[in-house]
């Protein structure tokens, strides 16, 4: 029997994109560190505390009043940490105190929180989960990645993990979703909590991680269990207050011979710096699972990460070090240590920065970043400034004898969205942990290839009704150059499919396919995805059809009763700046 094909090309197609920036205002920052209290001087000769080479790290130094703060994340979908120089150690075999003044933001505008870590992870002061292409809040960057609905283990999840560490949280108690809608989703960690709390565990260790199970179909036989998990955690106390828009002290407490860490919270108030009596709580440390190798040391930090649509900022203040014994009560004061301030401008405009902010400077203009090297105490020696942008090392530059300086970065070695410049004071034989500037190039939002003209595959005339897949050539990639945390959303919409020889409409129509739902592309938009960009990844591009299997995605829903011939339609893509 002669059989009768059909076949179906999309041959127009129309791009439509609405442009613009989002601009995100930091007054919650800004007022945050207008109101810090005292703290120490983190960075310099002698620093305690250096942020990894990783472009994805958010975290920096930011000047106050009196010391410096620690911003490990200032926006949404951001991960940060800082760790402990090689010098500046955690000794478990004796005695050691850290304490800080912390800021996780306020109510349902908090932060996801931040972690205190020990850990002997081999990736030293790169070591962060394994993210992929967007942070995950719940992590506060150093738990586990619980992303895939189908995990082998709880250890297997461990393994994304920061490993050989210990971690106390303060978690504003957010990410509690359960049920059947919690596989895959990355958001139950909380489980269990009502308010914000502290507590601790093990993050490379699988013991941590509690599973919980979604029967599939006939028990898993038809369609498969899934899987999510919440933490398992040692000394869970609630603390209400957490997530009040206000600073609240933490001190830890090691205690080398019990092997026990004692954190105490608001244990002192925030405008006078009196003591109070606090919370506190004592949990047991297993030092084979921080210091497998028994160096007696560990690895001290700050971490965080914050999920999409969480804008607060994440800020700690140190007031003691495992090197510092002397609680830092007033202003501090000069050390011996060379200090690096800097300050960005442009042809149209002159931003004061700090090294965690970005700064907005046209694509077009060079960019002159300016500073001075202050050298104390008994420094000798004048200090050059090495310069290095995204990692590639440019000119040496000598300050002038007042210690200013300046570095002129030419808009053809700038990229779009965030170029990093770093900035290391050195003699003959010193050198400071380096000062970093963001620069925020402005980019744009672009399809950076679309085609989907092959259209459908070739198939009989249907007799009932099927999915037809794609013809191989279809690309669908958009670009994102405004910078890491920059969102967007892509949709699509069809009219009718029409013969090409008699313009009969045919019967069907495409149509969207995800796991399980079918979603008919009418003349309203459908959306397809939305997306958070990380520049660090692939220069902000993204592979849409990457994120489709071949009975996925825009596929042909064929009915019967539509005659033998070729059919063309129009299917309008739009890319839009911000999630609808």
């Amino acid at each position: 029997m002669l059989k009768r094909w059909l076949s179906v090309g999309v041959v127009m197609l129309i791009m439509g994109l609405t442009s613009g920036v989002t601009a995100h205002a930091d007054s919650a920052e800004d007022h945050a560190l207008a109101t810090a209290p005292a703290g120490m001087t983190l960075t310099g000769d002698d620093a305690s505390l250096t942020t990894s080479d990783q472009a994805a790290n958010q975290a920096g130094f930011v000047p106050i009043r009196h010391g410096q703060a620690v911003a490990l994340t200032t926006g949404e979908a951001q991960a940060g940490a800082v760790w402990s120089t090689n010098t500046h150690a955690f000794h478990l075999t004796q005695n050691q105190t850290i304490a800080a003044w912390v800021y996780l933001g306020c109510g349902q505008q908090a932060s996801d929180g931040l972690a205190f870590v020990l850990q002997n992870d081999s990736r030293m002061v790169n070591a962060t989960p394994q993210f992929g292409a967007t942070p995950i809040g719940e992590t506060l960057g150093v738990w586990g990645i619980d992303a895939d609905p189908f995990p082998a283990t709880a250890t297997a999840l461990s393994r994304t993990a920061i490993q050989n560490s210990w971690a106390l949280a303060l978690s504003t108690g957010r990410h509690t979703q359960a049920n059947a809608t919690a596989p895959g989703q990355a958001n139950s960690f909380d489980l269990g909590a009502t308010t914000p709390y502290l507590a601790a565990g093990y993050p490379g260790s699988g013991t941590t991680y509690q599973r919980h199970k979604v029967s599939g179909t006939l028990g898993g036989l038809l369609t498969p269990n899934r899987y999510y998990y919440s933490l398992a955690l040692q000394g869970r106390l609630a603390v209400p207050n957490l997530a009040n828009g206000q600073w609240h002290h933490v001190t830890l407490r090691w205690r080398a011979a019990t092997h026990t860490m004692t954190v105490i919270v608001n244990d002192r108030q925030a405008t006078t710096n009196a003591a109070e009596s606090g919370t506190r709580r004592t949990v047991n440390v297993d030092l084979n699972r921080v210091d497998p190798n028994h160096t007696g040391y560990a690895r001290w930090g700050l971490t965080a990460a914050t999920s999409t649509g969480v804008t607060a900022p994440t800020l700690a203040v140190l007031t003691q070090s495992p090197r510092q014994p002397k609680q830092v009560t007033s202003a501090v004061k000069p050390q011996s240590k060379p200090k690096m301030t800097t300050r960005a401008t442009n042809a149209h405009a002159a931003v004061t920065v700090t090294s965690h902010r970005s700064v907005q400077v046209p694509s077009t203009h060079p960019t002159t970043v300016t500073g001075r090297v202050t050298p104390t105490g008994t420094a000798s020696a004048r200090p050059t400034v090495q310069v290095t942008l995204n990692g590639q090392r440019l000119a040496t530059t000598k300050p002038q004898p007042n210690g200013k300086f300046a570095v002129t970065i030419d808009a053809a070695q700038l990229r779009p969205g965030t170029d990093r410049v770093k900035l290391v004071a050195q003699t003959a034989t010193r050198r400071t942990e380096p000062t970093t500037v963001a620069l925020h190039v402005a980019g744009k939002l672009t399809f950076a290839a679309l085609s989907t003209a092959p259209g459908f595959q070739k198939m009989p005339v249907a007799t009932k009704n099927e999915l037809v897949t794609r013809q191989p050539g279809w690309q669908i990639v958009v670009q994102d150059t405004r910078g890491t945390g920059s969102r967007w959303t892509l949709s699509a919409q069809s009219g009718t499919f029409v013969n090409e020889t008699t313009g009969r409409p045919m019967a069907g129509a495409p149509v969207y396919v995800t796991d399980g739902t079918m979603t008919p592309l009418s003349r309203v938009p459908t959306t397809i995805m939305t997306h958070t960009t990380n520049d660090a990844q692939a220069d902000g591009k993204t592979n849409v059809l990457a994120q489709w299997s071949a009975k996925t995605g825009i596929l042909l829903h064929a009915q019967p009763g539509t005659a033998a011939g070729r059919y063309h339609g129009t299917i309008t893509w739009t890319l839009n700046n911000a999630p609808e």
